[in-house]
C-alpha cells in the first residue's frame, strides 16, 4: 500500500516576481504623488506668507497715510502680521529656505509692487528652480 502525501502548494518563482514588480510599481507611484503633494504644499505656504506680507504692507500704508512710492521696512509691517501681540517676522520664512530668516526669504518692496520670494520655486512648468514664488 502506497501512502499519498498531499502535494505542497508552492508559488512558482515567476508569480512571486510578478507580485514584487506590481508592489514596486505601486510604491513608486505613491512616493511620486507624495513628493508632488509636499512640493505643492510648500509652494502654497510660501504664497500664503506673501499674501500676509502684502496685507501687512497695505494696513501699514492705510494707517500711516503712505503712497504707492513708499517702501516699508521690516519693523513697519511686523505689528500687522498678527503672529503674536507685537507681531514677529521670525516665523515668516519660505518653507524651501530651511534655517533661513525673513530677509533671506522675502523682499517686501514698495507699496506699488507685491512682495517677492527670493527662494527658487518647486517643480512644474510655472514654478521651476529658476522661477520664484509669486503673488498673482
Amino acid at each position: 500500500m502506497k501512502i499519498k502525501h498531499p502535494a505542497k502548494q508552492v508559488l512558482p518563482l515567476l508569480e512571486i516576481m510578478i507580485v514584487l514588480v506590481i508592489i514596486g510599481l505601486l510604491a513608486g507611484i505613491a512616493i511620486s504623488n507624495f513628493l508632488h503633494a509636499r512640493s505643492l504644499s510648500q509652494m502654497n505656504a510660501c504664497i500664503n506668507n506673501l499674501r500676509q506680507i502684502n496685507s501687512a504692507k497695505q494696513q501699514w500704508a492705510m494707517e500711516k497715510g503712505k503712497t504707492q512710492d513708499n517702501t516699508p521696512a521690516d519693523a513697519d509691517i511686523q505689528p500687522y502680521l498678527g503672529r503674536s501681540a507685537n507681531g514677529s517676522l521670525a516665523g515668516v520664512v519660505c518653507p524651501l529656505n530651511i534655517g533661513g530668516s525673513f530677509d533671506d526669504s522675502y523682499t517686501i518692496g514698495s507699496l506699488g509692487m507685491p512682495p517677492q520670494c527670493k527662494v527658487g520655486g518647486v517643480g512644474g512648468a510655472k514654478y521651476d528652480s529658476n522661477y520664484p514664488h509669486v503673488l498673482n
